[in-house]
């Protein structure tokens, strides 16, 4: 049997790799849009396909959060 919070590592790395790599799909396919160092990152939720991207990004930031949370509860 797996103790609860030996999940908690891999839910954090999963959900952390996710939303990287959907902000690192929207830095390239908007390239030619939003210039990443000059404007805010919220700016790729103005483009189209962009918001739910990004708000999936967020919410998956948000879990993993959760996740390291629970994971120092339980420890």
């Amino acid at each position: 049997m797996t103790p609860r919070t030996a999940l908690a590592p891999t839910l954090t790395l999963v959900t952390a790799t996710a939303a990287q790599a959907i902000i690192a799909v929207l830095t390239f396919g908007l390239a030619g849009h939003v210039d990443p160092w000059r404007d805010p990152v919220s700016d790729y939720a103005w483009h189209r396909g962009g918001r739910l991207l990004f708000t999936l990004a967020l919410l998956l930031l948000l879990a993993t959060a959760a996740a390291l949370a629970a994971a120092a509860r339980w420890a």
